[in-house]
């Protein structure tokens, strides 16, 4: 099978609500990507970023410690292949929410998302949010819901 193959059948398999068989083919995918990139030579890091976007969608559904600390790395692959695609970044914040304490962090890739893009919903939608429910947790521990953690940027 080729990259692509894997891509939709991991596709089909999200839409189905099987994110456990999607994660593994999006995964597969990449590395059958990857070795693609380097028989020929090519860059394919547009696809590379869907790609890993897709994996960090992935881990977030099917949740956890774990799958939230790996897709906060995948996260970043993403962001560093194209700091200019605001998506990257809401899956970026939606890791660190995921993951819990990482407020500031989540507010930070939100930001940078809005700032990209202007117009994106989602973002301000989740950066609203994300504010609301650290200022309630402010107030409710009298202390910042991250314990006060910086960015790892």
């Amino acid at each position: 099978m080729v990259w692509t193959e894997y891509k939709d059948a991991g596709k089909i398999a999200f839409s189905q609500g099987n994110f456990q068989s999607a994660l593994s083919s999006y995964l597969t995918a990449l590395e059958e990507l990857t070795s693609e990139e380097r028989r020929d030579g090519s860059d394919k890091s547009n696809d590379k970023q869907i790609l890993l976007s897709n994996v960090v969608a992935c881990r977030l559904k099917i949740g956890g410690g774990d799958m939230a600390t790996q897709a906060i790395e995948e996260a970043k692959q993403c962001i560093a292949l194209n700091n200019q695609w605001p998506k990257a970044h809401i899956r970026l914040a939606s890791a660190y929410i995921a993951l819990g304490g990482r407020s500031n962090d989540a507010c930070q890739s939100l930001q940078r998302a809005i700032s990209l893009d202007r117009t994106n919903k989602v973002a301000r939608e989740m950066l609203i949010n994300e504010m609301r429910g650290r200022d309630s947790n402010e107030r409710n521990n009298g202390s910042s819901s991250d314990g006060g953690s910086s960015s790892t940027h």
